[in-house]
């Protein structure tokens, strides 16, 4: 019996394949058939893009959860939709799910915390920075309570409400205006305070403590505003350090803190508030202004030209101050945090999207882009300017503006002398950090920040640039401990590129051996290639005996133009102690000896000739009357005589070296200064070429053996030399028979001499020939030094100047000079009657000591030669102007005072006035740039009662 076979159609959910099949197939995952003897199942994806990510899936309960499942057989497009990992675009097509979202199945989208996403467009994923908890996720669409889900990632308030804690937003009330009101109290207190301190300030005076506490406040604030930029870098922090960064914030002038929404009212747009925030830092000047106005008439009767560097200085400080936080404020259009879904938002304004469209963008982007742009000419002009003024600075010491110096004091103050071009170091390095933000890479910017803090602690510890040590090392901490932070932080990056590591790691790695090879390469040019040493003089020299010489010697090597290098001289040119010996070493021609009496047993002075010695350095000797050379039991027992020596040690310098050295020290040419004769300018030129001469003779030598000796003699004056001081008006006075009193009266001259607008304007000084005073005379600088009045010269000169009634200026350059006091002007009147014999003078001791006594009316000046060129240049400036201005006459009675006693009894010192020595104008000129007080190294005030 034969079997028949009978077709029956496929049912729903089958199809068959092939024709005449035995069977029917089920519809694969991604596939339907919603009828009967179907030969092909429907497609899920129905040719849109992504048919990989479609699947038919149906609710499974596993353990009590219900989860979508795929299966085959779908009988239904009901059943078609996307499968886990995905979810249903705007554009009815499935795409993978992005950071952020959780896709579990058939197009439904959750949202991780921290994110937010609209309900129509759950793709376009935002992540909530700053305050993550204002997105809770969940559904799109969701925000905390009293959020805006209109708004880019919840980030504004619903109209009357105010950010408050767990990212929900909560009513405004009536303290909401106490934070405002509270910074404005403080704000202006704040800023009367420092006004008032500017403006009442005297430079020369601030003690070191008060210095420190001001360098110290200085810097706390400069490190917040470091923090505050740190903050601005998009990582996830936790509690407590959050916290912190955002209350540093407060530094860049952020509004946030200060329920913004509840002062300004509902609809205030971001655009307005970062208008606020820039026009905020122009008040904080308005302010200042008015300030300075309404202090100048109340206290100083409408003196605005006078009192107009009070402003600069309250004005600049500010702008110093916060210099980081006003240039990150006018930047912060710049500083964008990208987004999941590709979109870039303002950091302080979450409301913006950064340069393009989005459907809920608030708008105003490019609007506070031009803002921040023109509101950043302010801190480039303000930064300008300080380039300008330290350009400016050595032009206006020279003139001795003390207007321009009080005006800018701000800038130098914290720095030392010979470092006050560090402020534009400091700035560049402020504007720096502040431009950081608005890289968007966040491993660039931590990479920016070393890039920028590590070669500035570099520079911090070869300079030392701050006016106290302790300041220094305050600087050195904070800017360790920053960059400890930093490196902290790159431990909490995330996403970094492999690839962009590694090439940042070869460009590392080649700057480090480019280092090394430039400085083989540079070696190598120091060694064999450079074709003459830095300095062609090296001035050896022992303060005491001849540092005023040195001085005058260095100026006068440089007038010559067969001098086209430097001279180093340590007051000028040494900047760290334990350089000196490597200066002589390696940069150095020939060194200079100056054997004065003490020469030999000072350790330093030393361990510069053993130096030359071991080194065989080309060495002159400068044989001053006085000195002898060391003998052999002298040398034998030198530890005995010089125990300081043994400091040598530390250097590598031992004491058979220093024997050694001392012997060898007396076969090295040399020339001899004359017994018989002063320092006058014929004797230092005559000396100056002899120098020349005897280096040149060195140069074509080979070897150390060569030895010979000379002696400088001067030219006699000519017999018109008395006539010819008839032309001049001005003469410098000084203690003739103390070499270094007339050598600080040669430098004194030199530096004169180019103020003066005619060569008869210069003053002239007088020697031991010139024992009276030229008729001429109408002004005499008095060279005061230990024992000025102990000069026959000095005290004859100053009595003819008492008989012509003309001005004496004091000019103190040595620190041992003491102020006459009552009990030494009695002295004085006792003991100075031989020298007015010997002077040829007719007049009494109790007159000269009177005529003193008048002197020291006028206000010394310290002029000593020992100190830096800046400060010599700046003092010179100071004596130039009081000549200038004129000084009062003598104006001491003669005739009538010489009936009176020739001794002062203690009745006439008790009805004299009693006058303090002020700081003069350089004194305070030098200050500013970091210097001393003007009297001396002794701060403390001397008394003469006149």
């Amino acid at each position: 019996e034969s079997k028949s076979t009978t077709c029956v159609p496929c049912s729903e959910g089958q199809f068959v394949g092939t024709p005449g099949a035995t069977g029917c197939r089920l519809c694969a995952v991604g596939k339907y058939s919603n009828t009967t003897g179907a030969t092909a199942c429907a497609s899920c994806a129905d040719g849109k893009p992504g048919a990989e990510l479609y699947a038919t899936l149906h609710l499974v309960s596993i353990g009590g959860v219900a989860e979508w499942v795929v299966f085959e057989g779908a009988v239904d497009v009901s059943s078609c939709g996307c499968k886990a990992g995905s979810f249903l675009a705007y554009n009815g097509a499935c795409e993978p799910c992005g950071v952020g979202m959780s896709c579990p199945g058939m197009g439904e989208v959750y949202l991780e915390k921290s994110y937010f996403a609209t309900a129509e467009d759950p793709g376009v994923v935002f992540q909530c920075f700053d305050e993550p908890r204002r997105c809770p996720g969940g559904l799109p669409g969701v925000c905390a309570p009293g959020r805006r889900p209109d708004s880019v990632a919840c980030a504004a308030c619903q109209d009357g409400m105010t950010p408050g804690e767990d990212g929900a937003c909560k009513e405004c009330g009536g303290d909401d205006l106490l934070p405002v009101t509270t910074a404005s109290v403080i704000g202006l207190m704040v800023l009367l305070g420092l006004y008032r301190k500017v403006d009442t300030s005297q430079p020369g005076v601030q003690s070191k403590s008060v210095l420190l506490v001001t360098l110290a406040g200085s810097q706390m604030v400069t490190t917040l505003q470091h923090l505050g930029v740190f903050s601005t870098i998009p990582l996830d922090w936790r509690p407590p350090f959050n916290t912190l960064l955002k209350f540093m914030a407060l530094a860049s002038f952020k509004l946030d803190f200060f329920s913004v929404d509840c002062v300004s009212g509902s609809g205030t747009t971001s655009l307005q508030l970062f208008a606020v925030r820039i026009f905020l830092v122009v008040g904080f000047f308005v302010l200042l202004c008015i300030i300075h106005v309404a202090s100048v008439y109340i206290f100083h009767s409408g003196k605005f030209r006078a009192r107009m560097p009070a402003l600069v200085g309250s004005v600049g400080t500010i702008f110093s101050a916060f210099f980081i936080s006003i240039v990150t404020s006018m930047l912060a259009p710049f500083q964008c945090k990208e987004h999941p879904n590709g979109l870039r938002t303002v950091g302080d304004y979450p409301t913006v999207v950064c340069w393009d469209d989005y459907v809920h963008d608030e708008g105003g982007h490019a609007a506070m882009v031009a803002l921040g742009l023109v509101a950043s000419l302010l801190p480039l002009a303000f930064f300008a300017g300080v380039c300008c003024v330290v350009w400016m600075l050595p032009e206006k010491l020279a003139k001795g503006n003390t207007e321009f110096l009080h005006s800018f004091r701000f800038l130098f103050f914290r720095f030392r002398h010979g470092a006050h071009w560090y402020i534009i170091v400091f700035l560049f390095r402020n504007l720096a950090i502040s431009i950081v933000p608005a890289i968007a890479n966040n491993v660039v910017q931590l990479m920016m920040l070393l890039l920028v803090m590590l070669p500035l602690l570099i520079l911090t510890v070869y300079l030392l640039p701050w006016s106290i040590a302790a300041a220094n090392w305050l600087d050195l901490g904070n800017t360790m401990s920053m960059i400890i932070l930093l490196y902290v932080f790159a431990l909490f990056t995330e996403g970094v590129d492999p690839s962009v590591m590694s090439y940042m790691c070869i460009v590392i790695v080649a700057l480090v051996l480019l280092s090394v090879l430039l400085a083989v390469l540079w070696g190598t040019y120091e060694r064999f290639l450079r074709s003459g040493k830095p300095y062609q003089f090296f001035i050896s020299h022992h303060k005491a005996g001849a540092g005023n010489f040195a001085r005058l010697l260095k100026m006068s090597l440089l007038e010559r133009q067969q001098v086209g290098r430097q001279v180093f001289v340590d007051s000028d040119n040494l900047r760290d102690l334990a350089d000196l010996f490597g200066v002589v070493s390696s940069d150095t021609e020939t060194l200079v000896v100056c054997c004065s009496q003490d020469f030999l047993l000072r350790p330093w002075c030393v361990g510069e000739v053993c130096t030359a010695f071991n080194n065989k350095v080309n060495v002159l000797t400068v044989i001053f009357p006085g000195f002898s050379w060391p003998s052999e039991a002298f040398i034998d027992e030198y530890e005995r005589r010089a125990p300081d020596a043994v400091n040598l040690s530390k250097h590598g310098i031992s004491l058979e070296l220093v024997k050694m050295s001392l012997r060898w020290l007396r076969t090295n040419p040399s020339i001899l200064l004359p017994g018989s004769s002063d320092i006058t300018a014929s004797l230092m030129a005559q000396l100056t070429s002899d120098l020349l001469s005897a280096q040149r003779k060195l140069k074509l030598r080979r070897s150390n053996s060569m030895q010979w000796q000379m002696e400088v003699t001067a030219a006699a004056p000519g017999k018109q030399a008395l006539t010819d001081l008839q032309t001049f008006s001005k003469f410098i006075v000084a203690n003739v028979a103390n070499s270094e009193s007339s050598c600080a009266a040669l430098v004194l001259q030199k530096l004169l001499v180019p103020l003066s607008e005619r060569h008869t304007d210069a003053p002239q000084v007088l020697s031991r020939e010139d024992h009276l005073l030229p008729r001429s005379a109408m002004q005499v600088c008095l060279i005061c030094d230990g024992v000025v009045f102990n000069s026959a010269l000095v005290v004859g000169l100053l009595m003819q100047a008492a008989e012509k009634d003309i001005s004496v200026l004091p000019v103190v350059s040595d620190t041992s000079f003491r102020f006459p006091t009552a009990g030494y002007l009695r002295q004085l009147s006792r003991q100075s009657g031989e020298l007015l014999k010997l002077s040829g003078s007719k007049f009494t001791g109790g007159l000269f000591s009177r005529v003193v006594a008048r002197v020291f009316k006028e206000i010394a000046v310290q002029f000593n030669p020992q100190d830096s060129e800046s400060a010599l240049y700046v003092r010179s400036q100071a004596i130039h102007r009081r000549l200038l201005t004129g000084l009062r006459p003598l104006g001491v009675d003669l005739q009538a005072t010489d009936e009176m006693d020739d001794e002062w009894d203690d009745e006439d010192f008790d009805n004299l006035e009693t006058h303090y020595m002020p700081f003069t104008d350089a004194g305070m000129l030098h200050d500013s740039i970091g210097g001393g007080p003007m009297l001396g190294r002794n701060t403390e005030v001397q008394r003469v009662r006149v």
